[in-house]
């Protein structure tokens, strides 16, 4: 009797498809490995944008005390002074704006994208240091709270909030 050496075909087909779902399941693996690795990168290039975003924010409204003054200021932009020129901070679509002369459009410089179109950028301005009462004129105020809430992924987002005291020099 002869003796045959090798794989049966079943034996075959049966190693080919555990190798099959080996596999698919490493690269079901390695793909949301990859996934989760580029959501954390934007999630934190997003939050280094709105840090600066918010860093310049209190600079210039840091410096409006020495110079100038607040001249207007709602929930979505705020307009000051220093003294010369007119500069605006304000929200259009999912994007932060710096603007240096006071018309909108013009002479606008990008703090920040991918903000929440809605509520992507708050300021509430006091009349007073302890926050309790809103400003009831422009002249008076002397707090300002600035929120930044911006996308770190599908329908997600993530807040960033400070206080400026407008002191008078």
């Amino acid at each position: 009797m002869k003796t045959h050496r090798g794989f049966t075909l079943i034996e075959i087909i049966a190693v080919l498809v555990l190798t099959a779902i080996l596999v698919v399941t490493g690269v079901q693996l390695l793909s949301n490995i990859m996934l989760g690795y580029v959501s954390a990168e934007q999630t934190y290039q997003n939050t280094q944008k709105a840090q600066v975003a918010l860093d310049r924010i209190v600079v210039e409204l840091t410096s409006v005390a020495s110079m100038g003054a607040i001249t207007a200021c709602s929930q979505s932009n705020i307009t000051y002074t220093d003294g010369t020129n007119i500069f605006m901070i304000y929200q259009t679509g999912s994007v932060v704006l710096y603007n240096m002369g006071g018309v909108v459009g013009t002479q606008d410089y990008t703090l920040m994208d991918d903000v929440d179109q809605n509520n992507g950028l708050r300021f509430t301005c006091y009349d007073s240091y302890t926050g309790t009462s809103v400003a009831a004129s422009v002249g008076d105020i002397k707090l300002v709270d600035v929120a930044l809430r911006f996308s770190v992924g599908q329908d997600l987002f993530k807040d960033l909030s400070t206080q400026v005291a407008i002191q008078s020099y």
